[in-house]
């Protein structure tokens, strides 16, 4: 019988209390590293040919493989909090570099393909239907400019809604990656998808049980993300050690 959400929660936060400040201060770190690939696309010249679209694909998946070598290294941190076993420090944000770093490419490079597969549709829309309008047709706002943006932004927004749905099937699997050395990147696809049999409701519920506390943060500027953030991840690690413990069992 799998823990209840609640209990992961409060688990989490019983944890999570004695290395909260480690946690601010280790997720402090990642947002930096991560809002400076971030900073990279945003300064990326404007997407007005095929070829443009294509070298900005291509930086964004680079973007995704770093993050997925950080990723690794968050799971890391949260797992060792979550389970008490080892001691936690900053360091381990770079767990991934020396243990593996091509595991966490791979199932990275897997995870970005879907993601792209996901948003083709998008992309297909802007580079061949959607017009092509002057900055003060833009800035005026007109029907024609309201109705392709509205259809653009639709269709992004199922597209990562059918990611979003997809990912739970792959949530756990930079956990694995931290937990299990020896996993191959290609057997920890298969085995994430196994392990998530039968839970992936009960993981939608957990992400959405944050909902509040994330539009809370929202009015201190993202600020409180800084200990909205090491919560979720905590209570994830914990999940992933509750599902893996008698998932393996079985």
């Amino acid at each position: 019988m799998y823990s209840k959400i609640k209990t992961i929660k409060s688990n989490a936060k019983e944890q999570l209390l004695s290395h909260m400040w480690t946690a601010v201060f280790f997720t402090f770190l990642f947002y930096l590293l991560t809002n400076l690939c971030s900073f990279c696309l945003m300064v990326f010249p404007g997407s007005e040919s095929i070829l443009d679209m294509l070298i900005y694909e291509f930086t964004i998946l680079m973007v995704h493989l770093f993050s997925g070598l950080l990723q690794v290294g968050v799971a890391s941190f949260y797992l060792k909090i979550a389970t008490g076993k080892e001691h936690c420090s900053l360091f381990d944000l770079f767990h991934a570099f020396s243990n593996g770093p091509d595991r966490a490419i791979k199932v990275s490079f897997f995870i970005a393909m879907i993601r792209m597969l996901c948003t083709l549709p998008y992309i297909i829309y802007v580079l061949y239907f959607m017009p092509s309008y002057s900055m003060e047709q833009l800035l005026r706002m007109d029907t024609n400019v309201l109705k392709s943006l509205c259809i653009a932004y639709f269709i992004l927004g199922m597209g990562e809604l059918l990611f979003f749905l997809i990912y739970l099937f792959f949530e756990p699997i930079y956990f694995m990656l931290a937990d299990m050395p020896g996993l191959s990147a290609g057997k920890a696809i298969k085995m994430s998808i196994w392990l998530m049999k039968g839970s992936k409701v009960r993981l939608l519920w957990l992400n959405l049980s944050f909902l509040p506390l994330q539009f809370v943060s929202l009015f201190t500027f993202g600020i409180g993300n800084l200990w909205v953030t090491p919560y979720i991840n905590t209570s994830k690690a914990c999940f992933y050690a509750d599902l893996s413990a008698k998932r393996l069992n079985q």
